[in-house]
Parts: structure tokens; C-alpha cells; sequence
């Protein structure tokens, strides 16, 4: 059985335009629909039947790296989502290249061998040979939030567009940063965005971990608003989200994968122990007057004070100047 690469060779204009209509998605159904649709894509042609490809879905768990099948109610509940979901292009978002909608329902068989019957239409999406993006497939194996695979899906397939695309806000060859308003980024994710609180909490929120711990993509957001004099708390004008694809070096991915694991148990380190000896203090010395505790007189303004003494008993207070023994001063 074929494993899928670690990236997917998308075309550019489904990865941009891509919508599945149903009810309550996961990300994981959107991953096996979309594995399934590319592995058909690169089926021989003898797999086909009546413009219909039928694809194992032992297969499909392969490539996705799944090694066993979960209960077999979640199965029915996935294959049953699938049958009645609708995938094609979504004509709302314009694009270089036009294209017409084509509206094309993925079917899953629950028959003995579990196969997945493809209509001709969702494999054509998938068909290799036309401009593409690289998907990475651990995006779909780990994914959680099925808001995580759009918006992933859509910015790289903008950043393959290049700088001069309408909503690009800056650009360059490992990241892109897309502004968009929340009419634009309802027709983006396919969701009502009239409520700007709700998708921010919904849809862009989850993304930010989702897409870093799946496939080390670094993704954040910046829900800009308007403040007047009446409402100085401001309304919603537009959201800017920004998206930095990892390096494709492996050791770059290993110490990225390794920072993400110590991060996610990091604590505050104790001060490393000083090695050697402590420093001693030394000792006071004997017989030294302590300088420390001195009493100073001072007079106002704090200009020391002058101890005034009677002159002695035949001392000379100055040239020409004695003091008698009576304590009579000759001049």
C-alpha cells in the first residue's frame, strides 16, 4: 500500500477555493476526504468504475498514519457525514484563474471492505500536474479543529499567489500576513461572521496551537477596531493574521519539535550552587581606634564647631604677645 508523502502536492486553486457543505464536519472527516480524494487522483486507471474511484479505507488509515480503525460507530458516524457532505469549489473568494462551482458529493460504501467511492469530479480537483501548494500531511493526521485545515490550507495557497494578491499585507518567502475584514473572513472560513466575537473565539483562537503543534506552522491573529467619542471601546473593522511556515531541514524541525515539547512543561530554574570557597570577611584589627561610631560637633549650618580653651600661664598667644603670671597681658 502506498503511504502518502510528508507533503501533499495540493492544487493552488483548490487549496484556496476548497468547501465542504455539511453538517458538523470534524477535521478528521475533512482528512480523510481529502486523503482519499488525492490518493485517487494517483490511482491507475483500472480502479476506476463508471467515473468513480474506489479507494480502500485501510489504505487511506495507512497514509494517514493510523495503524488501526476506531469503534465501528465512529466509523458509520464518519462514513455517514461523508456520504451526505458536498465538496467543491467555492466561487465567493475570486481567484487569477476562474472556475465554475462544482458541486460533487463524496460517497463512502460501508460494504465488507470498508471502500470509499469517489465521484470523477472531486478527483479532478486533486489531479496532479497544475500549480500546487505543499500541504503537510501531518496537518491532516493531527489536526483537531476543522478551522485549523482552512485557514492553512487558504493562506498557503495566498502566499503561492505571490505579494500583488488584493488582501496580502506583507509578504515574504517563509511567511505571510493577510488582512481581511469579517465579511471577508466569513466567506474565508465559510461561516457567518456577523458576530466578530464568535469567530474569534471559534474559529481563530484554536488555530494558533492546533497548526503549531501538528505541523510546527506558527500562526497568530490581530482583531483590529474602530473607536469613536460615543464608543470609545470600539467596534471590529478587521482581523490580521499572520502565518510563518516552518524550515524543511529536519534538524531544524527536531529542535523545534523539542523547544515545543519543553515549553509545554517549563518551570522557573533554581539559582545554579556557587562552587569554591566563600570569601571571608577580615577580621578587625587591636588597637585601632573604631572609626565607625565618631560623634562630630557641628555648628549651624553644619560647619564644624571650634573648641575654645583658655590660653596658658606664660604661653605666647602671638608675636609680641604674654600672659603674665598674674594673668595680665603685655602688649
Amino acid at each position: 500500500m502506498t503511504i502518502l508523502p510528508p507533503h501533499l502536492d495540493v492544487p493552488l486553486e483548490t487549496a484556496a477555493r476548497l468547501v465542504f457543505d455539511g453538517d458538523a464536519l470534524t477535521a478528521r472527516d475533512v482528512s480523510y476526504a481529502i486523503a482519499a480524494a488525492w490518493l485517487a487522483a494517483r490511482s491507475p486507471d483500472d480502479k476506476r468504475d463508471d467515473d468513480h474511484y474506489r479507494i480502500p479505507d485501510n489504505r487511506v488509515r495507512q497514509a494517514l498514519g493510523r495503524t488501526r480503525r476506531s469503534t465501528i460507530d465512529v466509523e458509520i458516524a464518519r462514513f455517514d457525514r461523508l456520504r451526505h457532505s458536498v465538496m467543491g469549489i467555492d466561487e465567493l473568494l475570486p481567484m487569477p484563474t476562474a472556475m465554475y462551482r462544482k458541486d460533487s458529493v463524496i460517497r463512502a460504501t460501508l460494504d465488507d471492505e470498508m471502500t470509499w467511492v469517489i465521484d470523477r469530479r472531486v478527483v479532478d480537483l486533486f489531479s496532479p500536474g497544475k500549480p500546487s501548494i505543499a500541504l503537510p500531511l501531518r496537518l491532516l493526521a493531527v489536526a483537531r479543529y476543522r478551522s485549523t485545515l482552512d485557514i492553512v490550507m487558504r493562506m498557503l495557497a495566498q502566499h503561492a499567489m505571490g505579494a500583488t494578491f488584493r488582501n496580502t499585507y506583507s509578504w515574504a518567502p517563509d511567511r505571510i500576513a493577510v488582512r481581511l475584514t469579517f465579511e471577508e473572513l466569513g466567506r474565508f472560513l465559510g461561516v457567518d461572521a456577523s458576530r466578530p466575537s464568535v469567530v474569534i473565539q471559534r474559529y481563530l483562537e484554536p488555530v494558533a496551537n492546533d497548526a503549531f503543534e501538528a505541523c510546527g506552522i506558527t500562526f497568530q491573529f490581530e482583531a483590529r477596531r474602530t473607536a469613536t467619542i460615543r464608543n470609545p471601546n470600539g467596534k471590529y473593522r478587521d482581523v490580521l493574521m499572520l502565518l510563518v511556515m516552518p524550515s524543511p531541514t529536519p534538524l531544524e524541525d527536531a529542535i523545534r519539535a523539542q523547544h515545543a515539547h519543553e515549553a509545554s512543561g517549563w518551570t522557573k530554574a533554581t539559582p545554579a550552587k556557587k562552587r569554591g570557597r566563600p570569601r571571608k570577611v577580615a577580621a578587625p584589627m587591636r588597637g585601632v581606634a573604631d572609626a565607625t561610631n565618631v560623634t562630630v560637633l557641628r555648628s549651624a549650618f553644619g560647619m564644624p564647631s571650634k573648641l575654645h580653651r583658655m590660653p596658658s600661664i606664660g604661653s605666647v598667644i602671638s608675636e609680641g604677645i604674654r600672659v603674665n603670671d598674674d594673668g595680665s597681658i603685655d602688649f
